[in-house]
């Protein structure tokens, strides 16, 4: 009777630990998925990003070819702009 007994443990154990390998499997597939999923994701975005720096790139190449003066006055007005702050900002310091 106790040889029985004991068989029924080990075959009830058998069954838990085969019920949590499986759980494992699947928990397993599942984050195999998940993976997939993210590195999928994260090609499309740095295809995407490649593309949009790409025409970036190609329009400020053009607009520097077309409109050399305009750029320039754009960062001489950016430069005032920057130096009136500092200006500013520091008088306020020393005030």
């Amino acid at each position: 009777m106790a040889h029985m007994i004991e068989r029924l443990n080990t075959d009830e154990e058998l069954t838990i630990a085969r019920a949590k390998n499986r759980k494992i499997q699947r928990a397993g597939e599942s984050l195999g998925t998940a993976a997939g999923r993210a590195v999928s994701k994260s090609r499309e975005f740095v295809t995407l990003v490649r593309g949009r720096a790409y025409r970036v790139r190609q329009r400020a190449l053009r607009v520097k070819d077309e409109k050399p003066l305009q750029i320039l006055a754009v960062f001489a007005g950016l430069s005032v702009v920057a130096g009136f702050a500092a200006r500013m900002w520091r008088a306020s310091k020393n005030a």
